[in-house]
């Protein structure tokens, strides 16, 4: 297998690589690297890259779903199964236990529960945000509701906090992590000792919580 991968430079002091949710490797190393180097790095860790592109993409192939009566999909860390049923209406009904769609809006599940997961993770996560906002008294300027395809959140230097919609697939306690993550970011812009020690404060098992994530991520989907 040849590796390809891409380079991020950025002011850090060691070098590193991460697997991107669709496979991508990506090389974070210090401005006084050289690509030799990088690339004698790779070769280094072939085996460790291989068997996690690996994992990643089949991590990815098992979450693809069939829009179909009795489907399992997640939904807050909880599984929901789909029923087709034969009354008329539009969109999707949740009792907390099924997803219920129209048998004549069958050709459409996709869509109507991709805008369902939209529409309930925008009031979940601002629910969220907007609890942890006043019971820590952070100052945000923004919240936006994310697609990004690597990141599950973000803080600008202005306070702008985006939140991955997909985390409704999660378990709160996830959601939460991520959260307080990019809300610990309007106190301390970068990952130093203080700021995972701010983090910990309010997310005492926050360790545990990433390694899910970086575990897990992956399957946060239902295409």
């Amino acid at each position: 297998m040849v590796i390809n991968y891409s380079i991020k430079i950025s002011k850090r002091k060691s070098i590193s690589i991460q697997i991107e949710k669709n496979g991508d490797v990506i090389v974070k190393a210090p401005k006084r690297v050289s690509k030799k180097f990088i690339n004698d790095f790779i070769i280094s860790k072939k085996d460790w890259v291989e068997k996690n592109v690996k994992k990643v993409l089949e991590s990815r192939k098992n979450v693809k779903k069939e829009f179909k009566d009795g489907e399992i999909f997640m939904y807050l860390g909880s599984k929901i199964e789909l029923k087709l049923i034969d009354k008329k209406f539009k969109f999707v009904k949740f009792d907390e236990i099924n997803f219920f769609i129209s048998k004549e809006n069958s050709k459409n599940a996709k869509t109507l529960l991709y805008r369902f997961y939209r529409k309930k993770a925008k009031e979940v996560i601002t629910d969220r945000v907007n609890f942890y906002v006043d019971k820590h008294n952070f100052k945000i300027n923004n919240l936006k509701i994310s697609s990004a395809k690597t990141r599950w959140g973000s803080c600008s230097f202005k306070n702008n906090i985006n939140i991955n919609w997909k985390l409704i697939f999660a378990d709160t306690s996830i959601m939460d992590y991520v959260i307080i993550h990019e809300l610990s970011h309007t106190i301390e812009h970068n990952h130093s000792k203080n700021f995972w020690n701010f983090v910990e404060k309010i997310i005492p098992d926050y360790k545990e919580k990433r390694l899910w994530l970086k575990k897990n991520g992956g399957s946060l989907d239902f295409e």
